[in-house]
């Protein structure tokens, strides 16, 4: 160990600073935090030295798995004959959610195979979960009238996908008004020949929600309200 230490003091003589590996940053979590924190649990590590000034300091910026979602956070690191830790408390980006959680996002490179999307979530049924809208973005996936809209339901170990649309427009919004149990969906309808624009409401039927927007059981608002979810 003090053999290391002391090609650590000389490489950062020469003036390098060997940075954390990812495998190192989850060690020092873990003992800083007390948490269990492993390799997985880490992304996008990026580390920079602080400075001649603080010849064994590093401030690195990560995003770390959470419940549902990754989030974006900064500390401050140093390294001694020990290895890496912690001197300073993670502290969360602004703005922190900056992925979606890796079950989401298997499940939608699984069905559509594209990454590029804007996701939002909400409870709609009211059983304490939370549903995930997946407005997806990819121009394979969008035409005149609109892009591709997928709501996934959670189940036990994947999603039930309860509404799939491939002509809506933003926003997407989640309306004060219930059907079935489930709140129902307000989104633009716009393009394709649609003048003017207006917003179809999405009742669930009891078991899923209509698929086109432009034609019934969708029906058009008069006075659109509720939660924008998804802005444009």
């Amino acid at each position: 160990m003090w053999l290391a230490y002391g090609l650590l003091m000389l490489s950062m003589m020469q003036g390098s600073l060997p940075l954390p590996a990812r495998a190192d940053f989850a060690m020092a979590l873990r003992e800083f935090t007390g948490k269990s924190v492993t390799v997985a649990d880490i992304r996008r590590l990026s580390c920079e030295p602080i400075g001649a000034n603080e010849p064994t300091e590093a401030s690195c910026e990560w995003s770390q798995r959470g419940a549902n979602a990754w989030r974006r956070f900064s500390t401050y690191v140093a390294i001694d004959g020990g290895g890496w830790h912690l001197i300073d408390e993670p502290a969360p980006k602004a703005r922190t959610i900056v992925e979606p959680s890796d079950e989401v996002a298997a499940f939608v490179r699984r069905i559509l195979n594209v990454s590029s999307y804007k996701r939002a979530d909400a409870d709609l049924n009211g059983d304490g979960r939370s549903e995930t809208f997946i407005y997806v973005t990819d121009q394979s996936y969008c035409g005149t009238g609109g892009c591709t809209l997928l709501v996934l339901s959670p189940q036990k170990r994947s999603y039930r996908v309860v509404l799939r649309s491939t002509v809506t427009q933003l926003p997407i919004r989640l309306l004060p008004t219930s059907t079935h149990g489930w709140h129902d969906i307000g989104v633009k309808v716009a393009g394709g020949g649609i003048d003017p624009p207006y917003v179809a409401r999405l009742r669930f039927d009891g078991r899923r929600y209509p698929s086109n927007p432009t034609i019934p059981p969708a029906v058009p608002l008069k006075q659109p309200s509720g939660k924008v979810l998804i802005r444009g």
